[in-house]
């Protein structure tokens, strides 16, 4: 077989039933493989979108998602993907061809050193120059992706390996991970005799959702959720705390901690994010971090009792002896963790949230209610980067693991579109639904063309309010006035009309329309009109007066 069979054959053994990328000069014979293969290729508008496509298929599914980028301008398209798959530990395998086959003579076409530009963003760079390699390192290239802190892996193949011979090899199987039986029953016995555990969970603890509640349910404790891991624990259930919706709280959030004699943290690496911009306190000797990767352990946190070991395999376990164990007196009990919820969880208006035309009241909270009825408990939403994430990290509430796909700790903006686009292909019968502001649908928006193109269907829910809006809420609150943020809109019906899709503008009770495009089965543009909150229309005035004051605080400085 040629290289460029084996490399689709491989693919197809180690599980790719998708790959996303785009057609390229240089990679005509991989498309022309792929098209004779199993594999079903999504071609995207640019590799960014390809990428993006692919971190989307992760985040969904747990599995690694595939790329394929021609050298230059391809593979550089797809770098702001492969960083937020980096610092959102999502596992994607990135294929490229390498540039050029000789140094002489100098200055071809598209010659730069992809793989130095690739290593400071993915966990490993791998080269292919011989044909028979190719099973062999694709294996390798997935199996790392997956391994500990799961990550971006970048395989760089040369065109000469792509034009040989060579007989398939089978892919050889993964040794079985040792189990870490002896630290799990230290685990176990640190939660029962602690007088108020709780967990941090993290987005390892996905892979084993369900024995996340039955363990949280059978020793009755608060489980703290990351962003990346909403959904873990049904944010309707007694035993969730999705630290997003305690975000405006967080004195009232680390005294409940401080009070918390033990305390699991598992699957969280303590981004950022996954820490409230590290105002999350936790005490050394309450803290146990089990997680895949060594080095998150003691990073951020130092814990008295740190352990590497994969966190389904941990809560599979831990479920497991809790069924063998007869009941038990939780240690929190219903009536706690509800009261709890009640003074962590209320989420109140931002002042600075848009203000939402024609809905009563005109608030965040009102649609993100009528937009979570709308949609069963497994429907999934995609964010991008900007003002409507942060408000829906507030106000939505996320019921099945999964379903709740956000740029993380790199906050790409172009990222809900192509997300949403590899969730409904991974989920053909659940409802997806992508959120994004105006600034993010100018530069992906064309995207669905793609989504058309490939009979998928979702609804693509648009923040018009004319500006890169949370930007301009930054230099308000700075400097009283905006600069560079306002945008100018497409007519968003005649666009849709343009581009063969449905299109619903929300004006008064969202609900029905809501309900009429996530259930109308087609792709749909939803459009949200917003205007600045009071609070937003006074603030140049009070940065005014503030300034004032200032000045004249300065002048009686000098006269004193």
């Amino acid at each position: 077989m040629k290289g460029c069979d084996v490399l689709c054959a491989t693919l197809e053994e180690l599980g790719a039933g998708v790959v996303f990328g785009v057609a390229g000069t240089q990679n005509v014979d991989v498309f022309e493989s792929l098209r004779n293969s199993n594999i079903r290729v999504v071609a995207a508008t640019d590799e960014k979108a390809a990428a993006f496509m692919a971190v989307g298929w992760y985040r969904a599914t747990g599995e690694p998602g595939v790329v394929i980028t021609i050298p230059g301008p391809g593979f550089t398209y797809a770098l702001p993907a492969i960083a937020e798959a980096r610092l959102d530990s999502c596992a994607i395998l990135i294929i490229s061809i390498k540039p050029v086959e000789s140094p002489r003579p100098m200055f071809q076409l598209q010659d730069i050193d992809q793989r130095a530009m690739a290593a400071p963003i993915v966990k490993h760079v791998f080269a292919i120059d011989e044909t028979v390699g190719i099973p062999s390192v694709l294996a390798e290239a997935r199996a790392l992706a997956l391994a500990g802190e799961p990550g971006p892996v970048f395989v760089e193949i040369s065109r000469g390996a792509l034009r040989g011979e060579c007989e398939v090899a089978r892919v050889a199987e993964s040794p079985a991970r040792e189990s870490g039986a002896a630290a799990f029953q230290q685990i176990l016995e640190s939660l029962l005799t602690a007088k108020r555990p709780a967990i941090y969970a993290g987005q390892g603890a996905l892979g084993a959702a369900g024995e996340l509640v039955e363990f949280a349910e059978w020793l009755g404790v608060p489980v703290f959720l990351t962003t990346s891991a909403r959904g873990a624990v049904p944010e309707d259930h007694p035993c969730a705390f999705p630290i997003d919706r305690a975000g405006a709280r967080w004195d009232l959030l680390n005294e409940t901690l401080a009070g918390c004699d033990c305390v699991l943290a598992i699957g969280v690496k303590f981004t950022h994010n996954g820490s409230g911009g590290y105002r999350l306190k936790l005490k050394k000797e309450s803290l146990i971090h089990a997680d895949s990767a060594p080095h998150v352990l003691n990073a951020n946190y130092p814990a008295r009792l740190a352990v590497e070991t994969d966190a389904p395999e941990l809560l599979q376990w831990l479920a497991a002896r809790s069924r063998e164990s007869r009941a038990r007196e939780p240690r929190w009990n219903g009536s706690e963790l509800i009261a709890l919820q009640s003074r962590l969880l209320a989420t109140d208006a931002d002042p600075c949230d848009p203000k939402f035309v024609g809905l009563d009241p005109p608030v965040a909270a009102t649609f993100y209610d009528a937009l979570r009825r709308a949609l069963p408990r497994d429907g999934i939403v995609t964010t991008d980067s900007g003002m409507h994430q942060l408000v829906a990290r507030r106000h939505f509430t996320v019921l099945s693991p999964r379903s709740f796909i956000v740029p993380t700790d790199f906050q790409s903006m172009g990222f809900s579109i192509p997300a949403a686009t590899a969730a409904k292909i991974a989920f053909p019968n659940r409802p997806v639904v992508a959120l994004l502001g105006d600034a993010g649908f100018a530069m992906m928006g064309l995207e669905l063309l793609v989504a058309r193109r490939e009979n998928i269907a979702f609804t693509a829910i648009v923040f018009n309010d004319r500006q890169a809006g949370l930007i301009r809420i930054k230099q308000i609150q700075e400097y009283g006035h905006s600069h560079g943020t306002e945008i100018i809109n497409p007519d968003f019906a005649k666009f849709a009309q343009s581009i063969g899709v449905d299109y619903i503008k929300i004006d008064g009770d969202p609900e029905p329309n809501l309900r009429a495009a996530i259930g109308g089965g087609k792709l749909t543009i939803v459009e949200v009109p917003l205007e600045d909150s009071s609070a937003m229309k006074s603030a140049p005035w009070k940065h005014a007066a503030r300034e004032t004051v200032d000045k004249v605080k300065g002048v009686f400085r000098k006269l004193i």
